[in-house]
C-alpha cells in the first residue's frame, strides 16, 4: 500500500520532515527555504500561504510590456495622440505592422 500523495507546489518530505523549497526563479524573487515541522496539515497549510505569497507580486504586476522593449514603444505610439488622428484605413494598416513587428521582435530590448 502506498501513502498518501499530496500536491502542493514546492512542499517536499525529506526524512519525515517537511520543507518549502522554493525554486531558483522563486528565489530570485527573494524567497529561501522555509522548514515546516514534521505535522503535514500545519505544512500544507503554511506551503500555501507561502504559495500565494509568492504569486501576490505577480497578480499585482503590470502586465504590459517590459520597459525599453520594442513592444513598450510600439504600446507607447499606440497610445500616442498622433496614432489615434490617423485615418481608420491607415490606422488599420499600421496595426497590422506594428503586430508583426511586436510578434517578430517585441521582447528585443532597444533603450538600456
Amino acid at each position: 500500500m502506498g501513502g498518501i500523495k499530496v500536491n502542493v507546489p514546492r512542499l517536499r518530505c525529506i526524512h519525515g520532515r517537511y520543507f518549502w523549497r522554493p525554486t531558483k526563479a522563486v528565489k530570485q524573487l527573494g524567497f529561501a527555504n522555509v522548514p515546516l515541522g514534521g505535522d503535514l496539515v500545519k505544512a500544507i497549510q503554511e506551503a500555501r500561504r507561502l504559495n500565494d505569497e509568492v504569486q501576490r507580486p505577480r497578480r499585482d504586476a503590470d502586465d504590459g510590456p517590459v520597459h525599453g522593449s520594442i513592444a513598450h514603444v510600439i504600446k507607447t505610439y499606440r497610445s500616442d495622440e498622433t496614432f489615434a488622428q490617423l485615418q481608420p484605413r491607415t490606422r488599420s494598416a499600421y496595426e497590422r505592422i506594428l503586430r508583426e513587428i511586436e510578434r517578430v521582435a517585441g521582447g528585443i530590448m532597444c533603450i538600456s
